[in-house]
């Protein structure tokens, strides 16, 4: 039995459709860097600050924290960060280091500040041998 033409299927779907639109083919936003965006850029920011981690990029460091004295190795550079207490994201965000940094009396008060101001560093974004992972704290009471 032939079909006549005012009973085609394929007609009938075409009617439904007439007047759809599709607004966009691209999926919701959906972000496939999952990394948060201020700690990414906190890390480029320590990353331009240290430079190349040379001994001159660690003098400054240490000049920038603070500390002087005898500091011709990394190794004696590394012994005397680490008895800073300091936030990396309020540090690099100082204009006029040291006296705009805010120096921590000890590390329960440090974490106390960095938990309120929620202004954590990505401690796995950090080379081997950056004197970064010695000025970080770790932050668990």
């Amino acid at each position: 039995m032939p079909r006549s033409k005012n009973n085609n299927p394929i007609d009938e779907v075409a009617k439904q459709l007439t007047g759809l639109t599709i607004d966009s083919t691209a999926p919701p936003d959906s972000d496939s860097d999952s990394k948060p965006k201020h700690k990414v850029n906190l890390a480029t920011e320590w990353s331009t600050y240290i430079q190349k981690g040379t001994l001159e990029d660690f003098q400054r460091l240490c000049a920038d924290l603070g500390i002087s004295g005898d500091l011709r190795s990394k190794t004696k550079c590394r012994k005397e960060i680490k008895s800073v207490n300091v936030n990396i994201k309020q540090f690099l965000q100082s204009k006029n280091k040291p006296d705009d940094v805010k120096f921590f009396k000890n590390r329960h008060v440090l974490i106390q500040y960095t938990r309120r101001t929620n202004s954590f560093f990505p401690r796995r974004e950090i080379p081997k041998g950056d004197p970064l992972a010695v000025l970080l704290k770790t932050m668990v009471d």
